[in-house]
């Protein structure tokens, strides 16, 4: 089952779900212990902000927790067409083609319902972009880094 968190579900009246949040998304997403509490308080604004969406993957009573996704709505600068952008999604097990499967088309109506054109998403991990590939996903540009320092 995945259930859609809403913002006031992510306050100081339920901390542990923030700290959930908080893992998942600093894990997914690789941040750097330094850059942990800028990257934090912006995810905390959006997701407050409706900027951001959580959404919970549960076991069907929804007592255990076995994956965290994190979406943003957005919009190409230069087309202007509204997409789905899948910041994060941490699994707390090892996910099965059945998992992606039931994730993608819950993400697909949600972007649909959102009005999207399209997904989007980036990950550095082949065995994530063999997936995505298997569940039509095709590759639109690649980013490359050159760090000086080091």
């Amino acid at each position: 089952m995945i259930i859609k968190v809403l913002p006031n579900r992510i306050s100081h009246k339920h901390p542990e779900l923030w700290e959930l949040i908080k893992f998942a998304a600093t894990s997914a997403d690789g941040i750097k212990p330094e850059e942990n509490q800028a990257y934090l308080n912006e995810l905390l604004h959006a997701l407050l902000c409706e900027r951001a969406q959580c959404f919970l993957k549960t076991n069907k009573e929804q007592t255990i927790v076995k994956a965290v996704i994190i979406t943003r709505l957005s919009r190409n600068k230069i087309t202007e067409e509204k997409f789905l952008l899948l910041q994060c999604y941490y699994s707390f097990e090892k996910s099965t083609e059945k998992d992606w499967a039931e994730n993608m088309a819950y993400a697909m109506e949600f972007a649909k319902q959102e009005g999207c054109s399209f997904i989007s998403f980036e990950s550095n991990n082949s065995r994530i972009i063999k997936l995505a590939e298997f569940f039509g996903f095709r590759e639109r540009n690649r980013c490359l880094d050159y760090r000086f320092g080091g």
